[in-house]
């Protein structure tokens, strides 16, 4: 990944062979200041003198030595921000005889380095699922942003979580799109758009485990970053309501006077909130709710 910037300079001499209309040099960005990056006399051993014509803030050129040399920092994530060709920064360099000109262009390529940490846009993330879903359904995570360009960008995907009291690591090679882990309950997957979703291999039950916990990890080999990611499985009313008991059994008086508490029943519902709110109701022995004027239940 490169960045170009230009400089223009007018050069007279008396003779002299260019062999290429143009030349490429390769730097690094973030080369320190002072640097001498170019040396003109290599060129031709007949120059004389050399004209600055145009002229880039990022270079300076000194016509005493001939030499070309940084005199800004150059910082190729803000001067080619999500440019992966980086093809901005170039240099021209013209030549002047007294019967004809040659012009050779001098390309500086402004290399990347690994200089950026990825960062998450958040430290928690939060997402939330419908227990007994489809195993298999995705749901799409924020990823790591790198402001360098692609082989120091974002190079690998880790999803940390405990299951059974076990340490699980599912990780996702984004540049061999390698993933090692799809048999496993959660995993990664990064897609051909560039998307990156957490796949819930299997059917989740709320009131089996309510909540996970995972960090999500991104590196570019040189820096890693986690964020905390949590998953809530959403109830729905899949259990019914079930008492204490299959049978009560309650002995009453002839004496027992109208408004007697006979006995307390209790029934449960593993569901939550209003799934698993409970209704009662008195039913005769085959099933039927016959209206009772005998005995009343309080709902």
């Amino acid at each position: 990944m490169h960045l170009l910037c230009c400089v223009l300079l007018l050069v007279l001499f008396s003779s002299t062979s260019i062999e290429s209309a143009q030349q490429e040099i390769f730097l690094n960005e973030e080369t320190p200041i002072g640097t001498i990056i170019f040396d003109l006399n290599t060129l031709s051993s007949s120059l004389i003198t050399y004209q600055l014509l145009e002229s880039s803030s990022l270079l300076s050129f000194n016509s005493s030595t001939n030499l070309i040399s940084i005199s800004k920092r150059i910082d190729r994530d803000t001067l080619c921000p999500n440019d992966d060709t980086c093809s901005k920064c170039q240099i021209t360099i013209k030549f002047y005889d007294m019967f004809n000109y040659e012009i050779l262009l001098l390309i500086f390529n402004i290399n990347d380095i690994n200089d950026n940490s990825p960062i998450f846009s958040s430290n928690t993330y939060s997402i939330s699922l419908t227990e007994n879903n489809i195993p298999g359904i995705k749901i799409g995570l924020s990823k790591g942003e790198d402001i360098d360009c692609l082989d120091n960008g974002v190079q690998l995907y880790e999803l940390t979580y405990i299951l059974n009291g076990h340490i699980v690591i599912s990780s996702i090679n984004l540049v061999h799109q390698q993933n090692q882990t799809q048999n496993q309950p959660f995993y990664l997957q990064y897609d051909s758009n560039s998307e990156l979703y957490l796949i819930v291999n299997q059917t989740l039950d709320r009131e089996l485990q309510h909540e996970y916990i995972f960090t999500v990890t991104a590196n570019d080999y040189s820096h890693t970053i986690s964020s905390k990611l949590i998953l809530t499985v959403l109830d729905v009313n899949d259990h019914t309501a079930r008492f204490s008991q299959s049978v009560y059994p309650v002995n009453i008086s002839q004496s027992t006077l109208p408004g007697t508490i006979l006995i307390k029943l209790t029934a449960y519902d593993p569901d939550l909130d209003h799934n698993a709110r409970i209704y009662y109701s008195l039913l005769t022995i085959d099933g039927a709710n016959n209206k009772n004027d005998l005995f009343q239940v309080n709902s």
